[in-house]
């Protein structure tokens, strides 16, 4: 392996304007070199600098040492050569640190990233670049210029979780010191705030068509409002019921903050009888919520199954639009035997969330109560989920009828026309 040694006498060297020379080396006979590429040697901020400027002529060489000592955006090169893959695996290592359940959801934004970004150096990434892997993320595969990999017609909060991901990485970046700017990175505008909730006689049909296991799961969303990761993650220790209620506990919530929550009713009885299911047939089994004594992982395949057998999903065909209660197969794709893949729309568990709160306006329990039970920590996302439905309006127009009746102890109220005028007297009606 050849040794390298600098030249002792640089062939540039002016106080304060840094050195430029040309390093020599030996070669394992012993023979002495010298480089092909000039080096350059300066000082920024009081530290010492040296770099190949992979120039074997003078005058560039000069250019890259005046580039290094004029510029007010001094990178070191240290931090210059660092890219994308190691701030990438950084923040993966710091979800993981944290704990972070949000992780695979991460691994997988970090996935598509990579295939654009893989390589680049993290200081030449700049806003235009990030602008560029939006637009392909939001290609469909068919249309021109898509990426193979990367162009797969992604939704705009799907492309936003991505940016988030990556200004994350940068923020972690610069705070370890390997880069010192973060690039402009703009998230688009989202318009796709669900409305989605479930009224009374929707949740009974659900509740008859989900599996014992899943139905305890839909009682407890309904009735609490809780997520679902909530609900699945509570065990026997967290329930007392003789004060009829539960404990979640810090690290099981979203918000890490441990609440209470009142059981009673429909809840209060099915809880009861998920107990002497446990002490029947799984006594060793601690979770309140299970399927045959086992942790409930993922319910949405039987989930999406009963919404579409009840009228509350539907599946559609992301080839031909088609719309079909098939959970597998496009009818219409089938036929032109063509390849197609379906897409789940309708109530999803997180509506039972959006349910659960507006239940609890309407029965009257005041809004700070409201939000401990729901676990909203303030009251602008509270207000997101509190929504108002059609039968919430018509309901309102039913009381203001009501009121006016009785203020007017009449069925209409009655405008009398001025004794002047020549119109005769009529009856304008108010109320529709």
């Amino acid at each position: 392996m050849e040794e390298k040694e600098k030249s002792k006498t640089p062939q540039i060297s002016t106080r304060g304007s840094g050195s430029i020379y040309k390093p020599k080396y030996k070669t394992k006979g012993g023979e002495v070199r010298e480089s092909r590429f000039f080096y350059v040697q300066y000082y920024r901020d009081g530290v010492r600098y040296v770099e190949n400027t992979h120039a074997d002529k003078i005058t560039p060489a000069k250019e890259f040492l005046k580039k290094r000592l004029g510029s007010e955006n001094f990178t070191p090169p240290q931090v210059e050569k660092v890219r994308f893959d190691e701030i990438a695996a950084d923040l993966v290592t710091d979800y993981e640190k944290e704990g972070n359940r949000s992780i695979a959801k991460l691994r997988r934004s970090v996935r598509y990233l990579t295939k654009f970004f893989r390589g680049h150096r993290a200081a030449n990434i700049n806003g235009a670049m990030v602008s560029e892997y939006a637009v392909l993320r939001k290609r469909r595969p068919e249309d021109d210029g898509a990426r193979d990999g990367l162009s797969t017609g992604a939704a705009v909060a799907t492309v936003n979780r991505e940016l988030a991901a990556l200004r994350r990485m940068f923020h972690i970046a610069k705070k370890n010191g390997k880069v010192r700017f973060i690039p402009t990175i703009e998230l688009t505008k989202e318009n796709n705030v669900r409305k989605g909730f479930l009224e009374h006689d929707q949740f009974r049909a659900l509740r008859s068509a989900l599996p014992d296991y899943a139905r305890a799961v839909l009682v407890a969303m309904y009735y609490t409002g809780m997520r679902i990761g909530e609900v699945l993650a509570i065990t026997w220790p967290q329930v007392d019921l003789s004060e009829r209620e539960i404990r979640l506990e810090p690290g099981t919530t979203k918000n890490d903050e441990a609440r209470t929550l009142p059981i009673d009713g429909e809840l209060f009885e099915v809880i009861q009888i998920q107990r002497q299911l446990r002490d029947q047939k799984f006594p060793d089994s601690p979770w309140v919520f299970a399927h045959s004594g086992k942790p409930i992982r993922n319910m949405y395949r039987v989930w999406r199954a009963s919404c579409v057998r009840v009228g509350l999903g539907k599946m559609v065909c992301t080839t031909c639009s088609a719309e079909t209660t098939d959970l597998r197969n496009c009818p219409e794709c089938s036929k032109a035997e063509q390849k197609a893949s379906l897409k789940y729309m309708g109530l999803i568990p997180h509506d039972l969330r959006r349910t659960g709160v507006r239940n609890l306006i309407r029965a009257g329990v005041p809004r700070s109560v409201a939000m401990k039970i729901s676990g909203h920590k303030t009251e602008a996302v509270f207000e997101r989920y509190n929504i108002t439905s059609q039968r919430d309006l018509r309901e309102a127009a039913r009381r203001l009828t009501v009121y006016l009746e009785e203020k007017n102890d009449q069925n209409t109220t009655k405008v009398a026309p001025s004794e002047s005028s020549p119109i005769p007297p009529a009856v304008v009606n108010l109320v529709n």
